[in-house]
């Protein structure tokens, strides 16, 4: 726990130096940073590592660092998502940036596929829900249209009863009379 606090306050510090271009200063925080176990095993890690490398414009660094990330994701085998957008496009940028041309194009064509095959996923994702919640809306309707047969029935079952109470009472009342006469 001591060191992930300690890995977390070098890359805050790393960022906020850079910030405020103490360059020498900002890259002794990171490289203290890359050396922590949370920097090289952990996809949050890795992930501050080339946030930082992009904002340091150290782009040959983290064309490199994204190969990792791109092993880390493989690994992981995440689906499609439109999470990762920033993080494909970070890839373009900083291939071009660093004078990779063919990585960089190789990076936007997947990017593209990427962002396509995303966006579907999301597409679908979305009607399923929709189509849920039209089943749910008729299974709704279908209950309350339910609720109003019971609740019919009820009250003509109430009204047989109370129907045939006054006929018992009425004969009661005229058998009582006749038997009394």
């Amino acid at each position: 726990y001591v060191d992930l606090m300690k890995a977390l306050l070098d890359i805050d510090h790393a960022m906020l130096s850079l910030g405020q271009n103490r360059i020498e200063e900002a890259n002794n925080y990171f490289e203290s940073f890359s050396k922590s176990a949370y920097a090289q095993t952990t996809t949050d890690g890795r992930y501050k590592v080339l946030k930082y490398l992009r904002k340091a414009k150290r782009y040959a660094e983290a064309a490199d660092a994204y190969q990792c990330w791109d092993e880390a994701l493989g690994e992981y085998r995440l689906a499609p998502s439109v999470d990762f957008i920033d993080m494909i496009v970070g890839k373009y940028e900083v291939n071009l940036k660093a004078g990779r041309i063919d990585s960089a194009l190789a990076a936007a064509t997947y990017a593209f596929e990427y962002i396509d095959s995303a966006l579907v996923r999301e597409r679908r994702s979305e009607a399923a829900k929709l189509a849920t919640i039209y089943e749910t809306k008729q299974k709704d309707e279908k209950i309350a249209q339910q609720q109003i047969d019971l609740s019919h029935q009820r009250f003509v079952a109430f009204a047989v009863v109370l129907v045939l109470l006054v006929i018992f009472f009425v004969i009661y009342t005229i058998v009582r009379r006749r038997a009394e006469r």
